[in-house]
């Protein structure tokens, strides 16, 4: 029996002609127990229980949060089958119990919020992702012939219409701030200067631009931008 996950990819331009991936399942004795006496048999068991984490995800409940723990029960026990793995495990059995722990009412201080200290806010590696999203499709855009102002603005537009919001508060008091064609630009300055590529901003531009796709029907570079925005919003 073969079950099907998505390949899924950060390239706005590839969404909607993604190609599965076939996965084979488990094997199992005559009793209809899972055998696993190879680590093949091991990756088998563990993609079929992410499949089952992922469904259980997606259903919503616990705003998730009974998928997420499914997902890391099942990588705890993938390494408990290989010797020498309890180093491996700890950073996961703590997120583990730390989830867990919410269920109870007592969370556990690896999930209590700290303060914040004065100033902006860091960006989330969902925030940086977008952001590497948007600069690419920047680019992608210009190689179609678009000045870099009018891609700026034709990127922040979707931005706005996908719930981006950006880190900064409003210029005015009471004011709500917008993604402008300006602070698209400014993201793409940003990249520009991380040379090394340190962040995932940066890393997710570069994965995109040397991705297989290099589509010039500038609509579909749009759409595909606010597909991927709109999921991770």
């Amino acid at each position: 029996m073969l079950f099907l996950v998505s390949n899924d990819s950060p390239l706005p331009q590839d969404r909607g002609r993604e190609e599965p991936i076939l996965y084979k399942s488990p094997t199992r004795d005559d009793s209809g127990r899972v055998s696993v006496s190879s680590p093949e048999d091991a990756i088998c068991l563990l993609l079929n229980d992410l499949q089952g984490a992922a469904e259980l995800f997606a259903q919503g409940h616990n705003s998730g949060r009974d998928g997420a723990i499914a997902a890391q029960s099942a990588v705890v026990e993938f390494l408990m089958r290989f010797q020498n793995t309890n180093h491996l495990r700890q950073p996961l059995v703590a997120v583990l119990n730390a989830l867990v722990s919410l269920e109870d009412g007592a969370p556990l201080p690896l999930l209590v919020p700290r303060k914040r200290k004065a100033g902006r806010r860091p960006s989330s590696p969902a925030n940086q992702c977008d952001k590497g999203l948007a600069v690419a499709t920047v680019t992608r855009l210009q190689e179609c012939g678009i000045d870099k102002k009018g891609a700026c603005g034709m990127v922040a537009k979707v931005c706005r219409d996908a719930g981006l919001k950006p880190e900064r508060s409003g210029a005015r008091a009471g004011s709500t701030p917008n993604i402008s064609g300006r602070t698209v630009s400014g993201w793409l300055e940003k990249i520009d200067q991380d040379i090394c590529r340190g962040s995932l901003a940066g890393q997710t531009l570069d994965r995109v631009l040397n991705s297989r796709s290099s589509t010039k029907d500038t609509r579909r570079l749009l759409e595909g931008l606010r597909v991927s925005l709109e999921k991770s919003t």
